[in-house]
């Protein structure tokens, strides 16, 4: 069994997918470090997921999102109506597993920690998640912006939208599960 990246760009945000099995695409891009995380938790998430291959039953298609940011500029866009995803619709749907990695925090509390940068999208955006993405990863280095408090809000949120997430917990004994 072989597992190849592919990966592209768009506005900031990276697309990786990964097929596994006979028909892969080429590699063009892997980064060591983020794919063995995300090749840890690969395993996990299908189980959780309950995904199943669409394609041949030897092959496996996921497509990881990197930097999925909601705040700002893009959250202005989703509060008119615009859908930043609705460009790659087809892209995400066509894999048996999406998974993103907020470059955020979900919440509508908490205290702007004093850091240069500082990311806390709106609630509203989790239908869109849930719509694209059957996980998302919370470690990232903005999770902690506006304090434990609208980290577990996030979690809270995350679970009430149904949408699985790994990197992070109340706790170190819910840290590496999902909820």
């Amino acid at each position: 069994m072989k597992i190849v990246s592919h990966s592209l760009s768009f506005a900031g945000t990276s697309v990786g997918t990964f097929s596994v099995g006979r028909n892969t695409l080429p590699t063009r891009h892997v980064a060591g470090a983020a794919l063995s995380r995300w090749a840890a938790w690969l395993l996990v998430l299908v189980a959780l997921s309950g995904a199943t291959c669409s394609r041949e039953q030897s092959e496996l298609q996921i497509i990881f999102v990197g930097d999925i940011m909601l705040a700002d500029g893009p959250g202005r866009e989703i509060a008119k109506g615009v859908d930043p995803f609705a460009e790659f619709a087809d892209l995400f749907h066509a894999a048996d597993l999406t998974v993103g990695n907020l470059e955020c925090v979900i919440a509508t509390t908490g205290e702007r920690v004093e850091k240069p940068y500082n990311f806390r999208a709106n609630p509203r955006c989790i239908p869109l998640l849930k719509r694209y993405f059957q996980a998302v990863e919370v470690a990232n280095n903005h999770t902690g912006d506006f304090g434990k408090g609208a980290f577990v809000e996030q979690l809270d949120r995350l679970s009430e939208g149904q949408i699985p997430h790994f990197g992070g917990g109340r706790n170190r004994a819910e840290e590496p599960t999902r909820r």
